[in-house]
C-alpha cells in the first residue's frame, strides 16, 4: 500500500519518489529449489538501471522502532496538553485522529490514520494517556499525563 510505500522510501531517504508508481515492491521467494531464507523483502527500483534493488537491511536499520516513535508522540501529546490545559479527547476513532493528527504532524511524526488507534492503546496501556473525569456524550475522556 501506498503508506508502506512511502515508509520504505523514507527510511532510504528518497521519499520524494513516493509519487511515483511502480518504486517499490513486497516480496519474497515464490519457489525456489535451493534451501534459503523465505521471508518478506522489501525491493526498490534503481532509478539508473531500472532493477529492483534488495533494501531490506537498509529500511529496518534505518526505521525507528516503535518504542521510539511512542516516546516521540508521548512527548509532542504531553507537550501540547502542557500548552493547552484542556486539551483532551475521546477514543472514539475519528476524533481520535482530529485530535492526535495535528499534533503529531506538527512534532514532525506522519503516522498513518489507520495506525491510530493501536497507538493510542500503547501509550494508555503504558499510563502515558490517562482517563479524566470529564465525559463528551457519554464517552469517556482521556488527555496526555503530565508527570
Amino acid at each position: 500500500d501506498q503508506d508502506s510505500a512511502y515508509k520504505a522510501l523514507k527510511a532510504l531517504g528518497q521519499q520524494d519518489r513516493g509519487q511515483q508508481a511502480g518504486i517499490v515492491y513486497f516480496g519474497g521467494l515464490a519457489k525456489g529449489n535451493a534451501p534459503g531464507e523465505k521471508k518478506l523483502r522489501t525491493f526498490v527500483r534503481n532509478p539508473r538501471n531500472g532493477l529492483l534493488d534488495d533494501v531490506t537491511d537498509a529500511v529496518r536499520a534505518n526505521t525507528p522502532r516503535q518504542t521510539e516513535i511512542d516516546e516521540a508522540a508521548y512527548a509532542a501529546l504531553r507537550q501540547r496538553r502542557i500548552e493547552d490545559p484542556r486539551f483532551c479527547f475521546t477514543a472514539s476513532k475519528n476524533p481520535l485522529c482530529e485530535a492526535l493528527c495535528p499534533v503529531l504532524h506538527k512534532a514532525g511524526l506522519y503516522i498513518a490514520q489507520r495506525e491510530i488507534p493501536a497507538l493510542f492503546e500503547r501509550l494508555r496501556d503504558a499510563g502515558r494517556i490517562v482517563e479524566t473525569s470529564l465525559k463528551r456524550s457519554g464517552r469517556t475522556v482521556y488527555e496526555p499525563a503530565i508527570d
